[in-house]
């Protein structure tokens, strides 16, 4: 049974990827993955060829991760699309896989109707994270508005879930795994026929780190916040699916602490952003410095392209002049040559007419 990772950008897929990995899912070998990066240190555990089928699927389909394509029901089956349905069968074999296998990238939530007709038994996780704790992640990472970050939220588990049966996924919380990792890993590995030894299970969750989370937020700072009430039930689901008490905040936040908290994360994730504004300013006024003296520089090859063509034109005139002479040269060595002829012609007749007298 093979085994897909989705979610939302941000919201823990990571993190389940590596410890499924460590517990014998197959995701391929490291090389075949995308490389690490600052806000992702550990890895992100995707492999290059799923991304990549799943990037262009989507932009066949109109989208890219951070704009959704608008799909309708049954837009897997559309023979446009049998190139990539047979790609995607393909890859487990193409890159050597082996049961037990799976891969990880939350743009599966988008595209899932199409992997799971390439493999009807397909068994989806589902990694849900507190939609603000995502939402500021991806102001940190990308620049995304709060509001575009919870629609983003919205859309990716309403499609998931829209189009996986609930016996066909396992929806598991990132917030579980601070609180209960051995727990919750037990519990996934058991929806998915994973059996592991004990060593095993405590590597997997000593990949949870402490430091990958600041605190627990609940549906009060959704509500303080006057967040949708669709993403909030949508959420209120998800965390009643995954076994996880949504209604508890860190240290028993009220909702005016809830909110105070929200405001602080979302300071500091402003306060980032203004940094990054400000460097971009910087680089921005090198760039038009940049190119205000590469306008000094094509106005000056202009210039000499100017000169150039004049003197072209100069010589092209001499060209000229010099093909009028050499014609008029050649004219004068032709009447020349004849002039020499008739002078040769007169003296061999001046000789002639000296010596015949004396011939005789």
């Amino acid at each position: 049974m093979p085994v897909a990772i989705a979610g939302m950008h941000r919201a823990g897929t990571s993190l389940i990827a590596q410890m499924l990995a460590m517990c014998g899912l197959d995701l391929g070998p490291a090389e075949q993955h995308l490389p690490p990066q600052a806000d992702n240190p550990e890895g992100f555990f995707e492999h290059r060829a799923f991304v990549d089928l799943n990037e262009r699927l989507l932009a066949k389909l109109g989208g890219i991760w951070r704009e959704p394509p608008q799909t309708s029901p049954g837009w897997e089956n559309d023979p446009a699309l049998d190139e990539l349905l047979a790609e995607a069968q393909s890859l487990p074999a193409q890159y050597g896989l082996s049961e037990p296998w799976g891969w990880k990238d939350p743009r599966n939530s988008l595209t899932m109707p199409l992997w799971r007709r390439a493999w009807p038994d397909l068994h989806v996780v589902v990694c849900v994270r507190h939609p603000l704790e995502t939402a500021y992640s991806l102001l940190e990472r990308d620049h995304l508005p709060i509001d575009v970050g919870l629609s983003l939220w919205t859309k990716y588990f309403r499609q998931v879930v829209s189009d996986v049966p609930a016996e066909c996924r396992t929806v598991v919380h990132y917030g579980a795994f601070f609180e209960r990792p051995e727990d919750e890993i037990r519990r996934l590995l058991g929806r998915l026929g994973l059996e592991v030894g004990q060593e095993q299970l405590a590597a997997a969750c000593g990949c949870v780190s402490k430091k990958m989370r600041h605190s627990r937020l609940g549906d009060a700072a959704l509500r303080v916040l006057g967040a949708d009430a669709e993403l909030i039930d949508l959420y209120t689901t998800l965390c009643v699916e995954a076994g996880f008490d949504s209604t508890i905040d860190s240290e028993s936040l009220s909702g005016e602490a809830a909110l105070q908290d929200a405001i602080a994360r979302l300071q500091r994730s402003l306060d980032v952003c203004v940094r990054k504004s400000w460097r971009l300013l910087d680089q921005e006024r090198e760039v038009l410095a940049r190119e205000a003296k590469l306008d000094q520089m094509e106005a000056m090859i202009a210039g000499q392209r100017a000169y150039i063509d004049e003197r072209e034109q100069y010589i092209g005139d001499l060209q000229r002049h010099l093909a009028v002479l050499g014609t008029r040269v050649a004219d004068l060595e032709e009447r020349l040559s004849a002039r020499r002829h008739r002078y040769a012609d007169a003296v061999a007749n001046a000789a002639q007419r000296v010596i015949k007298p004396f011939r005789r």
